[in-house]
């Protein structure tokens, strides 16, 4: 659409069995049309996703954007518009919204980020 943010309409007609979850990007500060999209994905059974980093403080009907779907995350990347060199925040987390799974937990990856080379050398 104009605002260059999400497409509900698009995301529609590519919807497949496959699809799992909507990821919604705000952008220049002008949130998604949250509302369509939250009842949308609750009918088809779908995550939301906020992707916030563009649009910090940005809110719809006096909620924030990053509480809308079930997982908010606002990076702060040295391109974003709240740069911090690098990393993030994850926020709205609410897994008892959906069928509960382990992907909802917070997990310590099984295998070492980097080789083994790289650890002994350190």
């Amino acid at each position: 659409p104009r605002t260059l943010n999400f497409d509900l309409e698009d995301a529609k007609r590519r919807l497949t069995k496959n699809t799992r979850a909507i990821e919604v990007v705000h952008l220049f500060g002008l949130p998604c049309d949250m509302q369509a999209i939250c009842d949308f994905a609750k009918e088809k059974g779908l995550l939301v996703l906020e992707d916030c980093a563009h649009a910090h403080n940005a809110s719809i009907n006096g909620k924030y954007v990053g509480n809308w779907g079930q997982i908010g995350a606002f990076s702060c990347q040295g391109s974003k518009v709240l740069p911090a060199i690098e990393g993030g925040t994850g926020v709205g987390i609410r897994c008892s919204s959906i069928r509960p799974r382990p992907a909802c937990r917070a997990r310590r990856p099984s295998r070492p980020s980097r080789p083994r080379a790289w650890r002994s050398a350190i």
